[in-house]
């Protein structure tokens, strides 16, 4: 299933019309079971590459710089937690600054325990284990929204990983009188930075870009702060990278933004599981054709045949339509534009799923709806969603693991 790039990425969605022929960006499940996208294992010294001579500098750059990880303990509130740091970062980093000098990601020291964000304020709300690097399986009750008739649960695991890259965030607030949802997963890829960075703060920009233009579309907004974070990250040179998948709620309006290959599944009450995302890896056909009309190159499903995501926030080095070799590319390697649409609640629709690729893929869309829909009536959401993950993991998922479950047209 590819991603279509176009002027325009936001798709208005209907959801008295809900079929794939319909309406292209919602997708019936057919996707199948698929690779890891982890990083390959490769020699730097041998990396595939154009033989475009202009292109050179690019390609010693990537070879020449020192890998060597340290760990540092990082500042106030969380001075508990311990995550890996790099160099002193440059304003252009190399590819295999991220992915180590064989091409793998780079492992931190074993992580400590989850930290709680507590209530922002008296009109907001906050959710977020996603600080947390180790193991977050959090048996407590169900969060209820009432004010936007939901129930979700979140959680999260590494795997068989040494660090959990991955962050999550469920957020609240009361915009103009109205209440608005915010829930997103980010998997972070060669380190924890980027994630990081988006479960700290790209609620704070969707919400602020809402205040400031209420009459905007809830998707257009989405979409606009993903950009601005996205720029954000550039500027300040934060390193690493990260996929996301992102649900807004307000009334009974939902917009799902996209960016990498996490995805997000609807399921309604008769069972159906619904794909609302497309993937962004560079083994569709739309993104290898943007990837080598940019001067990149393809090998193996991996971006110069080491990163197996497409678009992501951050990957600073393929964000090469500026920086300093913007004029030997023909755009960004990495994109980072998010696919992102919008629908109307149906009474029909019961829950959705956003998860990360390490649950993906092991399980299609039909078959999250089918293990997720029964638990949810017996056990509640947050047991549900621990579930999940734990049958990922005996599925055979051998990367992080996370997923936020949101239940629709709950009564309090």
């Amino acid at each position: 299933m590819g991603c279509t790039p176009s002027s325009t990425s936001t798709t208005s969605i209907d959801s008295a019309t809900m079929s794939s022929s319909a309406h292209p960006d919602v997708y019936e499940p057919t996707r199948p079971r698929r690779a890891s996208r982890s990083p390959l294992s490769c020699n730097p010294n041998h990396l595939p590459v154009s033989d475009d001579p202009d292109l050179q500098q690019f390609y010693n750059a990537l070879r020449v710089r020192d890998h060597t990880p340290h760990v540092s303990v990082i500042p106030t509130s969380h001075a508990s937690v311990k995550r890996p740091m790099s160099h002193v970062p440059k304003k252009h980093r190399d590819v295999m600054s991220i992915f180590g000098e064989q091409g793998m990601v780079l492992d931190a020291a074993t992580p400590s325990n989850s930290l709680h964000s507590t209530p922002t304020s008296s009109s907001s709300a906050l959710h977020s284990p996603s600080l947390m690097h180790g193991d977050m399986l959090d048996s407590s009750r169900d969060t209820i929204e009432a004010r936007l008739n939901l129930v979700y649960g979140a959680a999260s695991l590494k795997g068989q990983r040494a660090v959990n890259e991955d962050r999550h965030i469920a957020a609240t607030e009361t915009i103009n009188d109205r209440p608005v949802g915010f829930f997103g997963v980010f998997d972070g890829h060669g380190g924890t930075k980027v994630s990081e960075y988006l479960a700290e703060n790209l609620y704070k920009t969707f919400f602020t870009h809402l205040t400031q233009r209420p009459q905007s579309t809830l998707a257009s907004q989405l979409e606009e702060a993903m950009l601005f974070t996205d720029n954000a990250i550039y500027e300040a040179n934060v390193e690493h990278g990260s996929t996301a998948i992102c649900l807004a709620v307000k009334d009974d309006v939902l917009a799902v933004a996209s960016l990498g290959d996490s995805q997000a599944i609807l399921c309604t009450n008769d069972g159906h599981a619904l794909d609302l995302c497309l993937s962004h890896r560079p083994t569709e056909a739309s993104e290898i054709a943007r990837i080598v009309a940019a001067k990149g190159t393809v090998v193996n499903g991996r971006i110069f045949g080491v990163l197996g995501v497409s678009r992501a926030f951050g990957d600073n080095d393929f964000k090469t339509s500026r920086g300093t070799f913007a004029a030997k590319f023909n755009g960004d390697l990495v994109g980072g534009v998010p696919h992102v649409i919008q629908r109307h609640l149906s009474p029909a629709d019961e829950f959705i799923v956003l998860g990360c690729d390490g649950l993906f893929d092991v399980m299609t869309p039909d078959e999250l709806v089918a293990y997720v829909r029964p638990r949810l009536s017996l056990q509640g959401v947050q047991k549900t969603c621990e579930d999940l993950l734990q049958h990922a993991l005996r599925l055979g998922s051998t990367d992080n693991v996370s997923a936020i479950i949101v239940k629709l047209h709950h009564v309090a």
